[in-house]
Formats: structure tokens, sequence, C-alpha cells
């Protein structure tokens, strides 16, 4: 049990909805996340938008991974 509200999780799927909708938006987010896991060293980062509701943000949520995977992959490389 997370303690979150329905309204937590509303929140926190618009937050997701915006930025996957766009590529400036999942590139952001993807930087954020390499940025995250290189200062604070962490192993990974867990991404959780439950639930993409409709086709498009499907879609949206695997451009969002998709694109996170490809800048974790390029952070890799650089080590």
């Amino acid at each position: 049990y997370s303690g979150k509200t329905e309204e937590d999780r509303r929140k926190e799927a618009e937050v997701f909805r915006v930025v996957a909708s766009t590529e400036g938006g999942r590139l952001e987010f993807a930087a954020q996340c390499a940025w995250l896991i290189t200062n604070y060293k962490f192993d990974g980062i867990d991404i959780q938008w439950k639930y993409p509701q409709t086709e498009k943000e499907m879609t949206d949520h695997g451009l969002l991974l998709q694109t996170v995977r490809k800048r974790l992959d390029d952070l890799e490389s650089l080590h």
C-alpha cells in the first residue's frame, strides 16, 4: 500500500500524460532520469504510470519508455 489517494494517482497520471505526449517532454524526462541515476548513484529507476487509459496514452507510454531506455543505454556506453 503506497498511502496514495485516488486524487494523488489522478494527478500523477496527468503529469505522465503531459510529459509523454511530446517528443520534447519525453526527452526531458529521460534526461532527468539519467541525471538522477548519475548524481545519486542509483542503479535504476522505477516508472509507474498507472494506468494509461486510451490508445494514445498507451502509445505515448511506450514511446516514453523507449526514450528512457535509449537515454540510459547512452549513459551506460559512457561508463
